[in-house]
């Protein structure tokens, strides 16, 4: 046998054996790979291609999380994927993509979620109600949120549940992240409170907000009692300061 017979015959071993592997993979049941791969995953249906699945992460349960898996750019996001996530006070879709070097990228993502969701409950540092609309055009998480564009959020009917709920109003953020470096503008959109500042940090000394605020000819008595407890701002108003760890952006280069 010739070194290209040879050859040819181990080209078609190849294919057939690529073929047979691709065939199994498509029909391997998601729970099977659940199991091997230990996630936390319950009531698993269909196929790695495509199914749905409850998602439990400690103290947070999802219901309904589906995907969709197809082939995306072979040189450099090989694997695309359409996620989404359903229950009864979230609802959240985006387009998936796993790189080579193991960058997550995200397009097209939106997300609707009460406030009070355990999912963002157990990071807010006072309770809020409300109902937030987040989206942004593309991401990229390698390490940490590294690059966002266009990212927009939108919260409703934004309430403080201390005592008496105090009615807040609602407020939208326009910022993106470049090189881990979080940038936004915060304002007012239908809200008691005249609101204007920004928002900005990076993973090593946290995110902080500075905002002027003050309290509208309409706002109720007790918002404006509140809002005499804070510090005097330049100019009139109120200055509101805070600052939060964000361990989820990319740590700088």
């Amino acid at each position: 046998m010739t070194a290209r017979r040879i050859g040819s015959a181990l080209a078609w071993v190849g294919f057939a054996l690529g073929t047979y592997l691709l065939a199994l993979l498509a029909t391997l049941p998601a729970a099977q790979i659940a199991g091997w791969l230990k996630l936390p995953l319950a009531q698993v249906q269909g196929s790695v291609w495509q199914g749905s699945a409850q998602l439990r992460l400690p103290q947070v349960q999802l219901e309904n999380v589906s995907w969709r898996v197809g082939l995306g750019a072979p040189w450099s996001t090989p694997l695309l994927a359409d996620v989404t996530v359903q229950d009864d006070s979230l609802k959240a879709q985006s387009t998936v993509g796993l790189s080579w070097n193991g960058t997550i990228t995200l397009r097209a993502t939106q997300a609707d979620v009460r406030l009070n969701h355990p999912l963002l409950a157990q990071a807010l540092p006072v309770p809020l109600e409300g109902t937030a609309h987040f989206a942004l055009a593309s991401a990229q998480w390698s390490q940490g949120l590294r690059q966002a564009e266009a990212v927009q959020l939108d919260v409703d009917g934004l309430s403080l549940m201390m005592g008496e709920p105090l009615v807040l109003g609602s407020f939208s953020a326009q910022g993106e992240v470049r090189d881990g470096q979080l940038k936004a503008n915060l304002r007012d959109t239908a809200a008691a409170i005249a609101l204007q500042g920004e928002i900005q940090g990076d993973a090593a000394s946290g995110v902080s907000l500075k905002a002027r605020a003050e309290a509208k000819a309409d706002a109720p008595a007790a918002l404006r009692d509140t809002l005499s407890l804070l510090p005097t701002a330049p100019g009139g108003g109120v200055l509101l300061q805070t600052r939060a760890p964000a361990p989820w952006l990319a740590k700088a280069q």
